[in-house]
């Protein structure tokens, strides 16, 4: 069997390249202000102490006092980073089991620091509550909702925004319960908690947590409260200086629709329709272009050769010839580590995946840099899976016939990729193409475009091993026609 472990392209989160010279400052002075508060306390005490032996026994606990700061932030960083990623991936149903393994990770590495750090695992267990409540688990988040609650008596100190945060998914488990009462209290204690933060720290969080509140009252009829609150949500008084990335404001169209029927429903249809013609731009948003830019400050993370071990692998498994890859995805530390792990995209074999997974542990890298200062960042690769060469020929995959067509290309099927219209695709269990990847893109991206939407419409019949369906490989070639 070999294995190849490459960089995914184009991969590596944006953050870091929009925002990694404002995340390294507020870092940078972080750090520096917990040196200085550690020297000046060091110099106090070796000032106000003539004996000489007591300067030695303050210098010990002092030392290890700043040592232990210096990795707790780093444990911080780690569990913000896990929770971030697996909230995004749980906007996607499909994608679910991504987040429960993401916020695993994040509970284990909170709980090695819950005695000094409590609101990390607090953080980690409101999002697992989420995560139950998305998933229709109510059983489950019942059961742990109750479990916060004890948490949160244990450390009556968690009254910040992070214990707000958990207040707002309480309300949402009391809603589906239709305690609406009780929802509203924990809500409004919420709000009054996020109105104490700044805004450049929380973003549009309080203006969500209105359209949620006027959620409530909706349901419960009281359309003048309902009409308060999603005003506020509609038409905030003060916005965050720059947008923050990856945030979810769709709670913002949500409340305007929400504005829109309170109205209908106590027949004010003209402020309906003023609303509606407001925020048309909402309702109704352009596409957003992304483009590409480079950051040549910053450097990524690189693989240290050979620091990867691959254990060994039954060919029984697999009793046909394979190739294919695993897509994963790795949360790297300052120190090169391997903080967190995920597959972004399996192989369809469980054996090989599972065998990417525990390589992926063994790894070592070299961390990435902004402006040669070590960073924590994601990074991605494809580890290349070639088993059992001598193996049964793997199925090719087959075309549904007419599933798509073109008036200007023609396609066919082809082993090699050797022309700027290949493109070399994956396609599922169920017979559907994605991961499309072809060298045009580089010439010409908007005939890339137009292809990958011809190619996304095919269908193919199921790939099936043993009678079960499996993940294929296939390479497609257009020619004008």
């Amino acid at each position: 069997m070999r294995t190849t472990l490459r960089p995914g392209k184009d991969r590596l989160y944006r953050f870091y390249e929009q925002h990694a010279e404002s995340r390294c400052i507020d870092e940078f002075l972080f750090h520096v202000l917990r040196y200085i508060t550690a020297f000046l306390s060091l110099c106090f005490l070796l000032l106000s102490k003539p004996n000489p032996m007591m300067k030695k026994l303050f210098f010990v606990p002092l030392l290890s006092l700043l040592l232990l700061n210096v990795a707790h932030a780093g444990k911080t960083e780690i569990v913000n980073e896990l929770i971030s990623t697996a909230g995004k991936f749980a906007r996607n149903p499909e994608r679910m089991d991504v987040s429960w393994s993401l916020n695993e990770q994040a509970q284990t590495v909170a709980k090695s620091v819950q005695d000094t750090s409590p609101v990390l695992l607090l953080r980690a267990l409101t999002q697992q509550l989420d995560l139950h409540i998305k998933s229709k688990q109510l059983e489950q988040a019942q059961k742990l909702d109750l479990q916060i609650l004890a948490f949160k008596e244990k450390n009556p100190q968690l009254n910040d925004r992070s214990y707000a945060e958990y207040l707002h998914k309480h309300a949402e488990l009391l809603v589906l319960q239709e305690q609406f009462f009780e929802a509203e209290k924990a809500s409004l204690q919420a709000i009054e908690i996020f109105r104490t933060v700044s805004v450049a720290k929380i973003g549009n969080r309080l203006d969500e947590e209105f359209a949620f509140l006027g959620k409530i009252y909706m349901q419960q009829k009281n359309w003048d409260k309902a009409e308060n609150y999603l005003k506020q949500a509609v038409y905030p008084g003060k916005l965050p200086e720059k947008p923050v990335l990856g945030t979810d404001i769709s709670y913002k169209k949500n409340a305007v629709l929400d504005l829109i029927k309170v109205y209908q429903e106590t027949s004010r249809d003209e402020l309906a329709r003023l609303v509606e013609t407001e925020m048309q731009g909402m309702l109704k948003p352009d596409n957003p272009v992304f483009t590409k830019v480079e950051n040549p400050k910053l450097k990524l993370p690189s693989l240290i050769a050979g620091s990867c071990q691959i254990t060994s692998f039954s060919y029984a498994a697999i009793p046909y010839s394979f190739v294919g890859s695993t897509n994963l995805s790795f949360l790297i530390t300052e120190d090169g580590e391997v903080a967190g792990k995920y597959i972004s995209q399996s192989s369809g074999w469980k054996q090989l995946d599972a065998m990417a997974l525990q390589a992926a542990t063994s790894c070592k890298f070299q961390a990435a840099s902004y402006e040669e200062r070590p960073i924590q960042t994601w990074v991605h690769f494809s580890q290349d899976w070639q088993a059992n060469s001598g193996g049964k020929p793997y199925p090719k995959p087959e075309l549904i016939f007419d599933s798509c067509k073109s008036d200007k290309f023609e396609l066919m099927m082809t082993d090699t990729q050797s022309q700027d219209t290949d493109f070399s695709f994956k396609i599922d269990a169920a017979g559907k193409p994605y991961n499309f990847s072809s060298d045009l893109y580089k010439k010409n991206y908007t005939l890339t475009s137009e292809l990958r939407s011809i190619l996304a419409q095919c269908r193919f019949k199921p790939t099936l091993i043993n009678g079960e369906a499996r993940i294929n490989n296939a390479i497609m070639r257009f020619t004008r026609k």
